[in-house]
């Protein structure tokens, strides 16, 4: 290959590495403007087996890739270049690691001979992301000999074997020298080269066989199972591209069982053994007395309910089953005493000698209570609150649209107040570091990859904190509405057991803002309708949920309000 020019050999060795992602079953790419990076985002671009998206903000644009991810299951790549650039994909890096969400990170690079000299845009990169990548490389300047190649495309097949198989992001560096920009007649030769391995679909260099799936339940596990009289089972969050939420419905049905899952869970479809607003009434140590298993069946990460919290921690000694699909530990109560893996979509159910179904209707009961007690609640003279917001829309949202749910008091409110029917449709939360950054870029990605239309429902704050994922309304065709919940500040604060909630309380935690959402709307192009009343807020949520492209659902409500209406049903 001594016939290529220097220019040109960049982009040629970037898309040796290209060719083989695609092998691997890669198709996106989202990529950062910058000029170190050129080769890397050249090559993509010829690459016509790829879904190419540019988005301005590095920050932004790994939830975006991230968001894909949770929806397909396979690494989208990341490609940006040298210096702070890099530096703006580590939150989305430390969700993907938390939540076990694959993610492939290319960073371009200065070459060795700049670092360390004070040379412009030029800090480490070597492991600048720590131990947070489950693989990092550098993948060393371009070099076009045949053992090189083979390297740097062997490098491809580790990336996203160890990304798609272990769930989590891997980090490539890529240093580049100048010049970066390939001629065009390389560029011609690249396109029709991937064109022509596309059409012949060229298989992995190496190929990563699938483990052995776990189909069985250990003895000792299904031991347990059969001489147990009270089990609970509990469903945490789970990735939403994996399957096999019925497998768990199935064995509720076998022990009998009430089935505790989250909306991320994604145990789907209308179910008896599916108990609701157990976060609220598992609160009261009266109403917990009456509930306490004898087996504790966990499934998926640690749950977000504090009253499942409190239920799980005074049932210490009791044996306590984590049935996992993954190496994550999960023990938040420190009560795990033994652990099985599960592989969920072929996992056989025993038949179980059938249980008596007292236990199970004692739930039932405390279920339909809350559900009764809430009921009346909303039928008082409220003003529009957090809650009412998820108790009128959830039940409007069609089942072809995502449903994608912020970290903070959305996630619990949209458990607590808009799941009486389990939703057919995935649900999407970043419950891996569980932080309020990238929301909204989350959400689109997520619609890119199942290329569906969905439903965000955030905070304020967690909106403005992500505001320039709103970049990319011009670029979007599926339909995203973002219902922001409007409270002025970070309410969640409220919960902290602060003597008063003073003025002190309000500067350096609510942090109020006074942002005119409609404005901000209208700096983008977005359609947008504010509602202040509940009367308004179906209307407002069908007229947009029927527009393509995003849209902004501004519900202005009273905080004071929403708290007191939280507490009245955590009583």
């Amino acid at each position: 290959m001594s016939d290529i020019a220097d220019a040109d050999k960049p982009a040629f060795w970037c898309h040796q590495f290209i060719d083989e992602l695609y092998a691997n079953g890669l198709r996106h790419v989202v990529i950062s403007p910058g000029s170190r990076s050129t080769p890397l985002a050249f090559a993509f671009d010829t690459h016509k087996g790829f879904t190419k998206t540019v988005i301005l903000d590095e920050r932004s644009a790994a939830f975006v890739g991230l968001g894909i991810a949770k929806s397909t299951g396979i690494p989208a790549a990341l490609v940006c270049t040298s210096g702070t650039a890099a530096a703006n994909y580590f939150p989305a890096i430390v969700e993907a690691r938390q939540s076990e969400t694959p993610l492939l990170v290319l960073t371009a690079d200065r070459p060795p001979k700049q670092r360390f000299t004070g040379s412009s845009q030029t800090i480490d990169q070597i492991k600048l992301f720590g131990d947070y990548p489950l693989l990092f490389h550098d993948a060393g300047e371009p070099v076009l000999k045949d053992e090189d190649i083979s390297r740097l495309r062997f490098l491809a097949c580790q990336a996203a074997s160890a990304s798609i198989d272990q769930g989590g992001p891997v980090h490539i560096n890529f240093p580049f020298r100048k010049p970066l920009e390939p001629g065009r007649k390389v560029l011609e030769m690249l396109e029709k080269k991937s064109i022509g391995q596309i059409q012949q679909g060229h298989p992995p260099i190496v190929k990563t066989l699938p483990p052995k799936n776990a189909q069985n339940l250990p003895d000792e596990v299904a031991d347990l199972m059969e001489r147990s009289q009270r089990p609970v089972i509990i469903a945490g969050p789970r990735p939403a591209h994996l399957v096999g939420g019925d497998t768990i419905l199935k064995l509720g049905k076998q022990l009998n069982a009430p089935v505790l899952a989250e909306s991320s869970s994604q145990v789907n479809g209308p179910s008896s053994f599916l108990i609701r607003g157990y976060d609220a009434f598992l609160r009261r140590k009266e109403t917990r007395k009456g509930l306490e298993p004898d087996l504790i069946i966990h499934f998926g990460n640690e749950p977000v309910s504090k009253g499942l919290e409190l239920l799980v921690k005074e049932c210490a000694g009791i044996p306590h089953i984590h049935l996992f699909e993954s190496d994550r530990p999960q023990n938040a109560s420190l009560t795990l005493n033994l652990r099985s893996r599960a592989h969920l979509p072929s996992l056989s159910i025993p038949h179980f000698q059938r249980k008596s179904d007292a236990f199970l209707k004692k739930w039932q009961r405390h279920s339909g209570s809350y559900k009764k007690s809430l009921m009346e609640l909303f039928d008082q003279d409220y003003k529009l609150s957090d809650p009412h917001v998820y108790f009128d829309l959830v039940s409007l949202i069609p089942d072809n649209l995502n449903i994608i749910l912020s970290n903070s008091f959305p996630v619990r409110d949209f458990d607590a107040f808009g799941m009486f029917e389990n939703p057919g449709q995935p649900v999407f939360v970043n419950r891996g570091a569980a932080g309020i950054d990238g929301i909204t870029s989350t959400a689109i990605g997520c619609n890119m990859g199942n290329k569906r239309g969905g439903v965000l429902f955030t905070g304020d704050l967690a909106f403005l904190h992500d505001s320039n994922a709103l970049l990319q309304a011009f670029s979007r065709e599926q339909a995203l509405v973002i219902v922001v919940i409007n409270n002025s500040g970070g309410s969640i604060f409220k919960m902290l057991p602060f003597e008063e909630q003073d003025e002190r309380f309000n500067r350096l935690f609510e942090t109020p803002q006074q942002v005119n959402f409609a404005s901000l709307a209208k700096a983008h192009n977005i359609d947008f309708i504010s509602v202040k009343n509940r009367g308004e807020l179906k209307p407002a949520f069908q007229e947009l949920s029927r527009k393509p492209g995003i849209s902004i659902l501004e519900c202005v409500t009273d905080s004071a309000d929403s708290m007191k209406i939280r507490k009245n049903i955590w009583k």
